[in-house]
């Protein structure tokens, strides 16, 4: 089964399904392969893209320069790097797949 998170040297990498114009910014499980993150931004100029990298970064307790989109900046799809600490990263990631299960 592929996973949504893998380990990097640097941090991680998360497999994700971007919902974009949701009432609410929050996660909403998994979608095939990846975690599912509906964004309260609409796809316009860039807006939806840099509410998931702030609302990433909030969440695993990263500055926003440390997530980085670099995969599907104009699709739904979306394959996003976050830089920290690997152990602490992946912890976070797994408690929030682990819910996403239930």
């Amino acid at each position: 089964m592929k996973t949504p998170v893998k380990p990097t040297k640097e941090g991680i990498s998360l497999s994700l399904y971007v919902q974009p114009g949701a009432s609410k910014s929050a996660w909403a499980g998994l979608h095939d392969a990846s975690l599912k993150l509906r964004i309260a931004a609409r796809p316009i100029d860039g807006e939806a893209n840099k509410e998931v990298c702030a609302y990433l970064a909030k969440f695993f307790g990263v500055p926003k320069t440390s997530v980085q989109i670099v995969h599907g900046a104009t699709g739904r799809n979306k394959i996003v790097t976050i830089m920290g600490d690997t152990d602490e990263l992946i912890r976070k990631a797994e408690q929030l797949q682990r819910s996403a299960d239930d």
